[in-house]
């Protein structure tokens, strides 16, 4: 759906002009932003919630998202120092300053992170605290096997991501685990600290709250398919 849609070239012409990226990254990037953007939901934490009751809260799924993301862009398409968690957020304005990894990482992470934007009641939100259920996984391969399998055929430029599959494993590294989940948790500080310094030249941000709307859209869509 999603990458069919004229509002994705759109903004994938738009945003190769503000940010350097190649056109079809960019536009790979939103795609990869759109079909990750609910990963966290596989958590067994929140799957055991939907084998025992209704399956409509998954709080904090947001964070997941993003944690599960960062450990298969880290793995897929980031070299080890762009894969570093390397104050994501504080560094937003400065897009001049980031190498191409960094850039991308942001275009990604930040819609996934943020998607659920009216959950986010202050900075206690954006609070991570790590339960084992979060890292289990295995009784969604298949569905990261299709994740896999759209990458493999959509996709050119950003084919690492189809690492997904392997998400499991992504998760049993420590050194990529420790990697995502130290991102995670230090999102409300990183934001915190950015809130004190004086306003930055924000093209990146206004980016990232663009594929952010595109996002959201996308998913309002399916949900109201799913409820017919």
């Amino acid at each position: 759906m999603a990458k069919d849609r004229w509002e994705t070239e759109a903004l994938a012409r738009k945003l190769s002009r503000m940010t350097g990226l190649d056109e079809e990254v960019c536009r790979e990037a939103i795609l990869a932003a759109i079909l990750f953007h609910d990963l966290g939901k596989a958590a067994e934490e929140y799957q055991r919630q939907c084998r025992t009751s209704a399956c409509e809260s998954f709080y904090q799924h947001y964070l997941v998202s993003a944690l599960y993301l960062h450990a298969v862009l880290a793995k897929g398409l980031l070299t080890p120092k762009e894969a570093n968690r390397g104050q994501l957020v504080s560094n937003v304005p400065f897009a001049d300053n980031l190498d191409a990894g960094g850039t991308l990482a942001r275009l990604i992470l930040l819609p996934v992170t943020f998607h659920h934007y009216h959950q986010i009641a202050g900075l206690r939100s954006l609070e991570y605290k790590e339960r084992q259920g979060h890292f289990e996984i295995e009784e969604c391969a298949e569905c990261l096997r299709e994740l896999a399998g759209f990458v493999r055929r959509e996709f050119k430029r950003l084919r690492g991501l189809e690492v997904v599959e392997d998400l499991p494993g992504l998760l049993r590294d420590r050194g990529v685990r420790t990697a995502a989940i130290m991102f995670v948790q230090n999102l409300s500080e990183e934001i915190r600290e950015a809130q004190k310094r004086p306003p930055e030249p924000f093209h990146l941000l206004a980016a990232i709250e663009a594929i952010t709307g595109l996002v959201n859209l996308c998913d309002g869509i399916v949900a109201s398919r799913a409820r017919r």
